[in-house]
């Protein structure tokens, strides 16, 4: 009896630290341990459908500490492969993410072992994302005044195939003149 007692609780300490970090890379399940059970009201389900956050992707949208927090899935039991953070409209809060706000984001979406690092080399997310670090491992950030993005290389992999299969298709409904 003892000995059963203490392998649930040598199990349950090794599985709190994951549940603790769930962020980018980590399952649905990690991600509603650390932010509660995604929203699944109406409106919640039109706007993942209107503005999907990957296209193709099982989107969760969380609400946390007076934070939405949109999580694109490749798969069901995959790791989240892009992340977006912005704040809740409610009156008095004032919806500009802070540079503050920015580097503890940042921080707690850095495993052991990894860092940011500002990247100044211009891109295609200038526009929309005109603050931009990368992580050690490849991950990609942007930021601007009210959003915050976070990429996994397999978010820009799956966009690049998705984009190939549209171009595929358009060249395969070319009319033969």
């Amino acid at each position: 009896m003892h000995r059963r007692l203490l392998h649930q609780i040598l199990l349950t300490l090794t599985l709190l630290p994951a549940a603790a970090s769930a962020r980018l890379g980590e399952t649905a399940s990690q991600c509603a341990d650390r932010y509660g059970m995604p929203k699944t009201d109406q409106v919640t389900k039109i706007e993942e459908k209107t503005f999907p956050l990957l296209q193709g992707a099982i989107i969760h949208t969380y609400v946390y500490q007076g934070w939405k927090i949109r999580a694109a899935f490749l798969t069901l039991d995959g790791p989240a492969v892009r992340i977006e953070y912005h704040k809740v409209p409610a009156a008095g809060v004032d919806i500009q993410i802070k540079d503050f706000e920015v580097e503890a984001i940042l921080k707690g979406e850095c495993p052991d072992g990894c860092s940011w690092t500002r990247n100044r080399q211009p891109s295609l997310m200038d526009l929309a994302f005109p603050n931009r670090w990368e992580r050690s491992d490849g991950a990609l950030a942007g930021a601007n005044v009210v959003m915050l993005r976070l990429d996994l290389p397999a978010a820009k992999q799956h966009e690049a195939q998705l984009k190939q299969q549209r171009d595929q298709n358009a060249r395969a409904n070319v009319p033969k003149f």
